[in-house]
């Protein structure tokens, strides 16, 4: 299978040959178009609109902007030193050592790819809920802080 036969002139082996290749470029580049390129082209096309190109040529001027790109900045930098922190001895005992119960812990560490975003935030404000962190002085609902926990709590199994 995947031969041609020996009889076949040499010009028509040529174009089957020809044939596959562009087959093998084409098929993939028109998924992309159809479930890619043109989804994002109308999410955009519609999202900018008619004069949106001045607004978003003048969006890094504003403040709110600066704003998000500061905080999305420090927040990922402080999500990935936590998670390694919070990862790095786990992984280390997971990949020098076996023990009983290995196994278990590995797949527990990969707990969070399996689990939808929402089930895991509404599981995070359960927690805080139930140990208090919902309201008061210790208050981690809606804040940093749950972000961060959350990323640490996504990111840990890939450390």
């Amino acid at each position: 299978m995947g031969q041609i036969p020996e009889q076949v002139p040499e010009q028509a082996r040529e174009l089957v040959r020809a044939s596959a290749r562009v087959l093998c470029v084409a098929i993939p580049a028109g998924f992309l178009t159809v479930f890619f390129l043109y989804p994002v082209g109308s999410i955009l096309v519609r999202g900018i609109g008619v004069g949106g190109l001045e607004r978003l040529v003048g969006l890094p001027g504003r403040g709110s902007f600066r704003g998000v790109v500061w905080f999305t900045l420090w927040q990922a930098v402080a999500s990935t030193v936590l998670a390694v922190l919070v990862a790095w001895p786990g992984a280390h005992l997971l990949a020098r050592r076996r023990f009983r119960g290995q196994a278990v812990l590995r797949a527990a560490a990969t707990v969070p790819f399996v689990l939808p975003t929402v089930v895991v935030g509404g599981a995070f404000m359960a927690l805080f809920e139930r140990f208090g962190l919902s309201d008061g002085p210790l208050r981690l609902t809606r804040t940093a802080g749950a972000i961060l926990a959350a990323h640490v709590f996504f990111n840990v199994a890939i450390v």
